[in-house]
């Protein structure tokens, strides 16, 4: 197959990316990485669009780490969480700057990951149906 000297076949693609060739088709199919078909129905790539992509998707690329988003200052908002996981949703309320009054968690692996990383949370290992939540809401801010 010829190709253009800024194109490059499925084959030349994946040695270039250092990926295998069915890896080349998937990123194809769903839409990671453009191509031209030719008129024998050949995929062609663009070399920077190959740059583009070896950049964005395999291991070799630079890492650009993630900015955590976080309020110093509390916003004097309180929280409850029920059915708390392993804490996702309540680590963003307290980036934004609430606190928390309690987190429930029914399953005592995700309670004991709280636990271990949050330790001055207070979370309560057991059913939702078996507590009793007036007490917290009945003088907190929350306004309910």
């Amino acid at each position: 197959m010829v190709t253009l000297k800024n194109q490059a076949s499925i084959s030349e693609a994946a040695n270039k990316i250092g990926v295998s060739i069915d890896t080349i088709r998937r990123w194809h199919k769903k839409g990671l990485i453009k191509a031209h078909r030719d008129a024998r129905n050949n995929r062609s790539f663009d070399l920077k669009e190959l740059s583009r992509v070896q950049a964005k998707y395999t291991e070799t690329a630079e890492i650009k780490p993630f900015k955590q988003l976080k309020n110093c200052k509390k916003n004097g908002f309180r929280s409850i969480e029920l059915f708390a996981g392993a804490g996702g949703l309540a680590l963003g309320l307290e980036n934004a700057g609430f606190s928390h009054e309690l987190l429930v968690e029914f399953d005592k692996d995700a309670a004991e990951t709280l636990h271990l990383n949050r330790p001055h949370w207070k979370i309560l290992c057991q059913d939702v149906r078996q507590g009793s939540f007036r007490n917290l809401l009945g003088h907190s801010k929350m306004g309910v």
